[in-house]
């Protein structure tokens, strides 16, 4: 009997689960093991107290500490959790979670919070906690490139822990993502949205209003795998459908359209192009930018 790709997955699942209720711990952490969990994730800390309840599947083990480097209490908690399919319960595994992380942001923030202030004063922006930055006017790339590696040195100038911010996002008062900064290695992308921002309003209506963008968005979403292949025969070895971004926009009318920039698909000197989403499918949109 040949087994059906749905019963082979499900198959595949329950094996899986099996092998993670063998693997994982069926009882909470101790004492120890959480103080140990604390100081290779968090550094040095000194005990404060224990708090224990439950048995069994319902047991859990708080510890609350103090952190050497900063002063911050916070707690480590081990508890059981569930784990199965489709609402069958298979088992119970160990979690261990802390809210350290959360205080410790905060921590570092408030430290940096008047460093923060002047830099949203410098740049005419919002910076969030979450390391997302908004300027309340377009700005260019170098502005934004230049405010979101300051407000990297800022952040990590406080960061005692060298726990890092990661990426900063940086968008502009149209929400439009403008660039991400890696404070892990230094460097700046820029996204070049603006690009068919400005390209739409100056080459078909200037009053445009950019709504959103989504990513990836399939090509044949606005053409047939038929025109694909006769548009672009460069796609013609492609390795499934490429995808990219598609910029949602309302005309002067107050009626939706869709921009794409090929580049993002893959497709060299090709140009933007226009569609309406009509109710037979996509529509594009003669223009006088049109390259093709």
């Amino acid at each position: 009997m040949t087994m059906k790709r749905s019963d082979k997955a499900l198959v595949i699942s329950l094996l899986l689960m099996i092998s993670i209720l063998f693997l994982t711990s069926c009882k909470v952490s101790g004492k120890k093991q959480l103080i140990r969990y604390a100081q290779q994730n968090y550094g040095d800390c000194e005990f404060i107290s224990e708090e224990h309840e439950g048995s069994g599947n319902d047991e859990e083990r708080t510890v609350c500490l103090r952190d050497i480097d900063t002063g911050i209490e916070y707690k480590v908690t081990s508890k059981m959790i569930s784990f199965g399919l489709d609402g069958s319960i298979f088992g119970y595994s160990e979690q261990t979670r802390s809210d350290f992380p959360e205080l410790y942001s905060d921590y570092v923030w408030n430290n940096a919070k008047d460093e923060i202030t002047e830099l949203e004063d410098k740049y005419g922006i919002k910076i969030e906690k979450s390391s997302y930055i908004r300027f309340k006017e377009r700005a260019t790339e170098t502005d934004a490139e230049n405010a979101a590696k300051e407000y990297a040195e800022v952040i990590n100038e406080h960061d005692i822990k060298g726990f890092g911010i990661g990426k900063v996002l940086v968008y502009s008062e149209e929400k439009v993502h403008i660039g991400d900064y890696d404070s892990d290695d230094g460097t700046w992308k820029a996204t070049g949205e603006y690009e068919v921002i400005d390209y739409v309003r100056e080459q078909y209506d200037k009053d445009a209003k950019f709504q959103h963008v989504i990513s990836g968005s399939p090509l044949d979403m606005f053409y047939t795998s038929e025109e694909i292949d006769k548009l672009f025969p460069e796609l013609s070895d492609r390795d499934g459908m490429p995808s990219g971004k598609a910029y949602y926009f309302k005309d002067k009318d107050g009626d939706r359209f869709i921009a794409i920039d090929l580049k993002d698909f893959g497709v060299k000197e090709k140009g933007i192009r226009l569609f309406r989403d009509k109710p037979s499918g996509m529509e594009e949109i003669k223009n006088k930018g049109d390259e093709l």
